[in-house]
């Protein structure tokens, strides 16, 4: 993906593409029980998904993405005994959930009226 890039550029695909290689090779190593090296993987993922929400804006699919990855370093941390990284981490995934929540118009069934 790595000479993809190089290539093509930081177009909008191939960053999306980028960051899911990045978070599969985070949770191999997080199977093998490498935390730090599956940690640097979700960390350089949720970079790229910044990146791609700065370009896309708050389309569903990079607020998802984003949040995902916000997860996964989350966990990370949290696999590693950081929990307060951790709780940063699923925070701020919320956020960008309840952003999303926003964006499509969802509400809750039991609020709905």
């Amino acid at each position: 993906m790595r000479v993809l890039r190089e290539r093509l550029g930081d177009t909008p695909k191939v960053l999306r593409d980028l960051s899911v290689s990045l978070e599969r090779v985070g949770d191999a190593a997080r199977a093998l029980g490498r935390l730090e090296d599956a940690e640097r993987a979700y960390a350089e993922s949720l970079a790229v998904r910044r990146v791609l929400r700065e370009r896309l804006g708050d389309t569903p699919g990079a607020l998802r993405d984003l949040s995902v990855s916000l997860e996964r370093v989350g966990d990370a941390a949290r696999a590693l005994g950081r929990l307060e990284d951790a709780e940063r981490a699923y925070a701020d995934s919320l956020a960008v959930m309840r952003v999303l929540r926003e964006r499509l118009g969802i509400r809750p069934k039991c609020c709905a009226t």
